[in-house]
C-alpha cells in the first residue's frame, strides 16, 4: 500500500534535526544514490534548507520505505517543482501522477496555491490530472497551460473568465 505525507519548512527542520535516519532515506532517493558519503547531512541539509520556510516535501512511502520525493517552493500563491525523485524499479509515470497531484491538490487547499511551474518535465498523464483538478474546481475560470520550451518548464495559470456583453 502507497501513502504519502507532505512537511513544509519548520517541520522539514524538526524532522531532519531530530530524526538522522530520515535524513539518510531522503538523501538517497533525492540523489539518487546507492550509498551515502560522509559529508550527506551537511549536502542534504544545505540543498532543502536552502530557505526552510518556503520548502515543501511531498513523499510517497511503500510499506513504510521512502519511495519517491517531490520537493518545492511555496511564494505566496505560486508553487514552483524543483525536484522530483522515484526509487528505482517503481513505476515511475504512476507514482509521479499521484504524487504531484495530491501536493498540488493539497497546496490548492491549504496555501490557496493558483500558479504551477516545474522545472522537471511532467509526463501526460500528469498533464491531464492538473487540467482535470483546475478545471473541476470552478467552471467560472478558465484554464491555461503552457510550456516554456526554452527552459523545459510546465507551467498552469487559472484566470478569471471575462464576462462578455454585448452591446
Amino acid at each position: 500500500m502507497i501513502t504519502y505525507k507532505q512537511y513544509f519548512g519548520n517541520e522539514i527542520y524538526e524532522k531532519i534535526i531530530h530524526k538522522p535516519e530520515f535524513l539518510k532515506e531522503v538523501y538517497k532517493i533525492y540523489f539518487n544514490v546507492e550509498k551515502i558519503p560522509i559529508s550527506y547531512s551537511q549536502k542534504i541539509k544545505n540543498q532543502l534548507l536552502k530557505d526552510v520556510l518556503n520548502t515543501s516535501l511531498f513523499m510517497a512511502f511503500e510499506n513504510k520505505k521512502l519511495i519517491a520525493i517531490a520537493q518545492g517552493s511555496v511564494f505566496k500563491d505560486h508553487f514552483t517543482l524543483n525536484h522530483f525523485f522515484v526509487l528505482k524499479g517503481t513505476n515511475k509515470s504512476l507514482i509521479e501522477q499521484k504524487l504531484i497531484t495530491r501536493a498540488i491538490g493539497y497546496l490548492r487547499v491549504k496555501k490557496d496555491i493558483k500558479h504551477f511551474e516545474s522545472s522537471y518535465i511532467l509526463s501526460p498523464e500528469t498533464t491531464n490530472s492538473f487540467k482535470k483538478m483546475f478545471s473541476r474546481e470552478n467552471k467560472s475560470k478558465r484554464i491555461s497551460y503552457f510550456q516554456d520550451t526554452l527552459f523545459s518548464k510546465k507551467s498552469f495559470k487559472v484566470f478569471k473568465k471575462t464576462s462578455l456583453k454585448r452591446k
